[in-house]
């Protein structure tokens, strides 16, 4: 039975330079076949040719000098960080101990779009807490917070919805509630059980149900204005939506009054969804919710109806 060799952070980066630890390397390396050997949650296993680490696994920290088949696992650079990062031991949850990242493959994901190439460099840019404490310590410090968002009118910003206190001119829709600390938080995670794509049901009712859901991609995060009731505490995490950019410009487009009754001017989102779709190209391949504002009709269709009536 190998003896178990403890060694300090020098020490073993000393190790890292013996001739036996090359050895080790290249043997390891030819047995995975010069590639990455992470495999994902999917049973997909990483392509990574280039930049290949070799790293022990934890029961390999036992057999230094005297390594086995199991005790080391060749890594690409990123999966190498990200695999350090899940140890609690090296980057644990300032707060709790645990693991700041619950997988890998969620670690992996934070390297890449961070751009990081070392662990001590990943280890100051990465999270300091856990997804558990990250929310407790926003609550915390929203319950702080007093700026105006705190003093809209939630009653108002309720009959808002679907058309009430409709007006005349294009007004850009109230974004306060992104002051909220949480709000990246509520909005990543809206959109990740959305499965990335509109919530809105084409064809349905004034509420979105019943009908085809629309297949286009997520474009924007909005709370949905029943929470916004009186007697709701605005520090809770909204009832949120997920819209595409059509629908979500739809929306807006469903607050254009009519000139002579002050109702709206489109009977339902879908009509209103039609109607930006063909006027409401700004030329970019993008939406101007403006002008398709100020092309539509100043009157609703009942009153269309009753003036040409009279006409």
């Amino acid at each position: 039975m190998a003896t178990r060799v403890w060694m300090t952070r020098e020490e073993y980066a000393l190790y890292m330079l013996t001739a036996h630890w090359l050895g080790v390397t290249r043997w390891a390396q030819k047995e995975a076949g010069y590639r990455c050997q992470h495999v994902d949650c999917r049973g997909k296993r990483c392509t990574a040719t280039a930049g290949l680490d070799t790293h022990h696994t934890k029961q390999g920290y036992r057999h230094l000098w005297n390594e086995r088949p199991g005790d080391v696992q060749v890594l690409c650079r990123q999966h190498h960080i990200a695999t350090h990062l899940t140890d609690p031991q090296k980057h644990g949850c300032a707060a709790c101990g645990h693991p700041v990242f619950d997988t890998v493959d969620e670690a992996y994901l934070w390297v890449v779009e961070s751009g990081c190439m070392s662990f001590e460099e990943a280890k100051a840019k990465a999270p300091k807490y856990c997804e558990v404490c990250r929310q407790e310590i926003a609550d915390a410090e929203w319950e702080d917070v007093r700026d105006e968002y705190l003093d809209l009118d939630y009653a108002e910003y309720l009959d808002d919805e679907y058309g009430g206190n409709a007006h005349t001119e294009y007004e850009p829709p109230d974004e306060s509630y992104k002051l909220r600390p949480d709000w990246p938080m509520i909005e990543a995670l809206a959109v990740v059980n959305a499965a990335g794509r509109c919530e809105w049901y084409i064809g349905g009712d004034c509420a979105g149900h019943g009908g085809r859901r629309c297949e286009n991609a997520a474009g924007a995060v909005r709370p949905k204005a029943v929470h916004y009731a009186p007697g709701v505490k605005p520090h809770e995490p909204p009832l949120v939506e997920v819209l595409c950019p059509l629908h979500d410009g739809a929306k807006q487009l469903l607050k254009k009054a009519c000139l002579r009754c002050a109702e709206p001017v489109f009977d339902s989102l879908d009509d209103a969804a039609d109607h930006l779709e063909i006027y409401g190209d700004d030329g970019r391949g993008g939406l101007d919710v403006e002008s398709a504002w100020y092309d539509a009709d100043g009157l609703c269709n009942y009153c269309d109806h009753m003036c040409s009536k009279d006409d």
